[in-house]
């Protein structure tokens, strides 16, 4: 039997004991191995039988602020877009100059008709999403790079490494039914693509796909995302509005208590009895609840009771729909679900304590974020570009970075913003 681990949440007036299995195999990374398929491609991950993306995405989609946190991440790294510049050397410092697209001819019209900026921006969500990303050289008679292209990432697996080479990847919408058989591939739904050779840039390939990914120990394939700790924080707040709404469907919706006399239904003859009984209970739910029929009534039956005068009586049952311990881990997860993704709550729009940070808390906190938390995954998404810039031979000057906004102070800039270079 799994240990347990248990502590209790509650106000003076309520508690609730909340219990959690810690034996072997509730860990989070139980069943996070690779393992290859027969067909060639490595599942991510065996413990959801291949489907960890679409499990995430389960996940992410039925809660009610990691999606806007992971958005918002998104558009904190990509900033105003991608810009080309150079670096200078002034007076012993080193500077940023901002370069003109349009004496760059070639780049221009690369950027254009891949429209790179919506490539890395949907590659950065893959990235904050599931940790890895894929995105696809298409290749001119296989001596430069025509086009760039973004695969979703829940639809690509890794084909197997050999030596940190893995030769070619495997894409399907539905990982759910794969279908593929390398002699017969008229029925397959899985398309075969080569990987990208970073030693072999050139590589004579129609396609190639080069995969996005940060270094995590025991993660080959399929390094995990940087807020995965938090997963079990988030399916527990997944699940305190639907206990919530159940209760609102199922239990919270008895509203009065109706108590009937017996001498009511004395002027009905015996056989007629039961079928007024039944009658009543829908005209008292008819006029208690209102036009869409929400509330319902409690109809009972009683006897006169010694001197108690035989009456009609109803009582009013207090719905109460809220519950201190429910709402206090709810709270506290959402703490838990920003602390994992390195986001300041007020960034977040996750409210402390009742109340939101001032105006220089926040300008602060963004500015942490931005110089602390976006570097890694910008130089993730950069390095597409940098293999584009040396397989097409592109202006050795020409650097490729993110354009900012910085926050500033009013009294410093009117506009209370300026544009940056990172």
């Amino acid at each position: 039997m799994d240990d347990l681990m248990a502590f209790i949440v509650g106000g003076k007036e309520s508690a609730a004991i909340v219990t959690y299995g810690v034996g072997a195999d509730r860990l989070q990374t139980e069943g996070l191995q690779p393992k290859e398929n027969r067909n060639g491609w490595v599942e991510w991950y065996k413990r959801d039988q291949n489907l960890t993306p679409d499990n995430i995405i389960k996940t992410i989609f039925s809660n009610n602020i990691t999606l806007g946190i992971l958005k918002t991440r998104r558009d904190f790294t990509m900033g105003n877009g991608i810009s080309i510049f150079r670096h200078e050397i002034v007076e012993g410092k080193k500077q940023t100059v901002l370069l003109d697209w349009n004496n760059y001819p070639e780049i221009k019209n690369f950027f254009l008709v891949s429209n790179v900026d919506e490539v890395l921006r949907n590659a950065a969500l893959d990235l904050l999403y599931f940790g890895n990303a894929f995105v696809e050289f298409v290749y001119n008679k296989g001596n430069t790079i025509m086009s760039l292209h973004h695969h979703d990432a829940s639809t690509v697996r890794s084909g197997v490494s050999n030596n940190g080479l893995v030769s070619r990847f495997f894409v399907c919408d539905d990982w759910s039914r794969p279908k593929y058989d390398e002699a017969n591939s008229k029925d397959n739904n899985v398309l075969v693509v080569n990987g990208y050779d970073r030693k072999v840039p050139k590589n004579g390939f129609p396609k190639a796909i080069m995969h996005l990914k940060s270094y995590m120990p025991g993660f080959p394939y399929y390094p995990l995302p940087d807020w995965y700790g938090a997963m079990n924080w988030i399916s527990l707040a997944n699940e305190i509005p639907l206990w919530h709404l159940s209760g609102i469907r199922n239990g919270y919706n008895i509203r009065w208590h109706i108590e009937v006399p017996m001498s009511y239904f004395e002027q009905f003859p015996n056989d007629k009895k039961l079928e007024a009984k039944e009658k009543l209970r829908r005209d008292m739910n008819e006029w208690l609840a209102g036009s869409e029929n929400v509330g319902k009534a409690f109809v009972s039956y009683i006897k006169q009771n010694g001197l108690e005068a035989d009456k009609w009586k109803i009582t009013p049952l207090e719905a109460k729909l809220n519950d201190e311990a429910f709402t206090m881990l709810f709270e506290q997860s959402n703490m838990a679900m920003t602390s994992a993704h390195g986001l300041h709550p007020t960034l977040a729009a996750v409210d402390t304590q009742g109340k939101l940070s001032s105006g220089s808390e926040m300008r602060n906190a963004y500015l942490v974020y931005m110089a602390l938390k976006t570097n890694a995954i910008r130089s993730l998404l950069l390095q597409p570009l940098l293999e584009i810039k040396k397989i097409n031979g592109w202006v050795g000057e020409v650097e490729f970075g993110f354009e900012d906004i910085e926050i500033t102070k009013l009294d410093t800039n009117p506009t209370g913003s300026q544009t940056v270079m990172s």
